[in-house]
């Protein structure tokens, strides 16, 4: 069977990179007793798939990782022993057991951000850009520059105040304000779920 898990991941816990969450993940299931399938081959790994890469230092909550597993276990029992122990900054707030088909990139294409500015000028200075025609975002590896139109992936976008809820694929949304010069003392950025737009 397949479990997906939804978790919160704040404080001191958001500082941990996406490679260290994935073994962190993998020590947890370990430590609360689940007994997860694995792999073929010479390397066997648990069968676990994960959310996008969280950018270091931003919180998230209701991301979502998943996981086989031929051990029968309810639901609410996972959560239990999940919630027991999880150490502070990372909360497990929901399990569903989902079928064989599903998965974490075909049930959800969006990911939802929030971005809370210090002012409604900067705020305006994102909604000016989300709204070109095109927004493109140049790299620099290896002495190669490539370019990058963000555009495609911001699929919409919802203001309250200073705040901006960003709904984007497959993109973080410091490449935005990289583009704007915004720092991290001018807005505090964190995920806040997935959603699939049609």
């Amino acid at each position: 069977m397949r479990k997906r898990v939804f978790y919160n991941k704040v404080n001191e816990m958001k500082y941990i990179s996406h490679l260290d969450m994935i073994n962190f993940l993998e020590r947890l299931s370990k430590i609360a007793g689940i007994k997860p399938s694995f792999s073929q081959g010479f390397h066997p790994r648990p069968k676990m798939t994960f959310g996008n890469a969280l950018s270091l230092g931003m919180e998230s909550y209701n991301d979502i990782f998943e996981f086989e597993t031929e051990e029968k276990i309810g639901d609410e029992e996972l959560l239990r022993v999940l919630r027991e122990k999880s150490p502070i900054g990372f909360e497990v707030v929901n399990v569903k057991e989902i079928g064989n088909k599903n998965s974490i990139v075909t049930d959800y294409n969006s990911i939802i951000y929030e971005l809370d500015f210090v002012s409604e000028e900067l705020l305006n200075k994102v909604k000016n850009l989300i709204n070109s025609e095109t927004i493109i975002f140049k790299k620099e590896k290896n002495g190669k520059i490539t370019e990058k139109d963000l555009k495609p992936k911001i699929r919409k976008f919802e203001v309250e105040g200073n705040k901006m809820k960003l709904f984007l694929e497959e993109i973080s949304p410091k490449y935005i304000l990289e583009l704007l010069e915004i720092g991290s003392s001018d807005v505090n950025v964190k995920r806040t779920g997935n959603c699939k737009i049609v």
